[in-house]
């Protein structure tokens, strides 16, 4: 290629930024779990095993580990919200490890999609995990019960609109028949 060619892309981030970032979100979950040390430290060692060797699967380990915390110590709102919001964000870019090299360069403009759906699912599930939590354990309310339904209806809801969006522009993209 000649060196006068150029493509402009816009905004950038280098691929192991995602990496870095997968390593930080797995520590921060885990401090933010008040996990003990040797959970904390196996969650950080199978983050960075992960983040430079995405094959291994590491980072869905790391994800098990959070969930196990979340069994393992006494409840509390907070660790299920940490949960909530970390297990899917582990998942998102992990699977970007596998796509995005280390040494490569990721357009800002191509990440919007995947943190606009991330947001999206995060304010309903975190909504959910609200309306689930007022539930008592020893009796019911009625109506927390009704707006723990309309959550997961939202839930439902927004990932057929998703489904029929992607299926719209899968039929839009057109090409030769």
């Amino acid at each position: 290629m000649n060196r006068r060619h150029h493509i402009d892309a816009g905004p950038w981030l280098p691929g192991w930024s995602l990496r870095a970032l997968l390593i930080v979100v797995a520590i921060s979950a885990s401090l933010l779990l008040d996990a003990p040390i040797g959970w904390t430290v196996a969650a950080a060692g199978l983050a960075v095993l992960g983040a430079l060797v995405p094959r291994t699967g590491a980072v869905w380990m790391v994800a098990g580990v959070l969930i196990l915390l979340m069994l393992f110590l006494p409840p509390a709102h907070a660790r299920a919200a940490v949960v909530v919001a970390a297990v899917p964000l582990l998942h998102s870019l992990g699977a970007l490890s596998f796509v995005v090299g280390a040494r490569a360069r990721v357009a800002v403009r191509a990440l919007v999609p995947m943190i606009g759906r991330y947001l999206a699912i995060q304010i309903l599930a975190q909504v959910a995990l609200a309306a689930v939590l007022l539930i008592p354990t020893g009796g019911s309310l009625p109506w927390a019960a009704i707006v723990g339904a309309c959550a997961v209806a939202g839930l439902a809801l927004a990932a057929v609109v998703q489904q029929r969006r992607s299926a719209a522009h899968r039929a839009d993209v057109g090409g030769p028949s």
